[in-house]
């Protein structure tokens, strides 16, 4: 059975009215995600000589919103600390590793105890996404956040378990938790990764660096975050125009005299 572009093109609109679990429309990443599975599968398809070309290839993809970016201040980081804490170690240890590693949720969930990275105080690993091999340092927070664990070496950091109250992962139930508590509004737990990166350069650290830790694959995935750095930079220099504060409350000195 051949596979004309015309059934490509109606694949797309089928796709596009149908509802996930929770009755609303797939979103445009969504669909976009399956359509390059099926045009690698098609590719595959082209190269093995079962049909002559790839029907999906003229399918455009859609554009999809980039989505705002919501950096931490440092009371709301410690604040988010502070009830993770409360709620136990794993939660303590999920969220401190997120904050200083800037690591996706996938790849933390990925993570292994082991003596190497205690002793090196470093994280190798292959990211999830990209499947960019990346070295993340660990600093102090992070690596006494990891020992607390008290896992077994080899042994998962966190390890896979469903929340059976509400029928969904357990690091979904916990974020919302956490993120309630901390009063952290329109916030999600990428933004932790957002906020590690918007940091860093926030501190003078070279935005090279800053993409190798992030384990992107181009400068300019990295250079979204400079939008938030080049922010902080005119605040800083607008508070040139305002008024002296120390000089106006200084107490004025008696005028010097000088003797002919």
């Amino acid at each position: 059975m051949s596979i004309s572009q015309f059934d490509a093109a109606r694949f797309k609109v089928h796709f596009m009215n149908q509802k996930t679990k929770r009755g609303n429309p797939p979103t445009k990443a969504t669909f976009n995600r399956y359509l390059s599975t099926l045009i690698c599968i098609m590719n595959k398809a082209v190269e093995w000589g079962h049909l002559p070309q790839n029907p999906l290839s003229r399918v455009k993809k859609e554009r999809e919103d980039e989505k705002p970016m919501r950096i931490l201040t440092a009371a709301e980081k410690e604040r988010l600390l502070a009830v993770a804490r409360d709620e136990g170690q794993e939660a303590y240890t999920f969220i401190a590793l997120a904050l200083n590693t800037g690591l996706r949720r996938g790849d933390l969930l990925r993570l292994r105890m082991n003596a190497a990275m205690m002793r090196e105080r470093e994280i190798h690993l292959t990211m999830q996404k990209t499947r960019h091999a990346v070295h993340v340092p660990l600093n102090r927070a992070a690596e006494s956040a990891s020992r607390e664990l008290n896992r077994g070496d080899d042994e998962v950091l966190f390890p896979p378990r469903r929340d059976d109250s509400k029928g969904s992962s357990w690091h979904y139930t916990l974020w919302r938790k956490l993120a309630n508590k901390a009063q952290l509004r329109y916030c999600r737990f990428h933004d932790l990764r957002h906020t590690f990166a918007t940091d860093l350069l926030r501190r003078g650290v070279n935005i090279k660096v800053v993409k190798e830790l992030l384990g992107h694959r181009s400068i300019q995935t990295t250079m979204r975050y400079l939008h938030s750095v080049e922010v902080d930079r005119r605040a800083a220099v607008d508070e040139l125009e305002a008024p002296d504060v120390l000089a106006s409350r200084a107490p004025r000195q008696a005028p010097i005299a000088f003797n002919d």
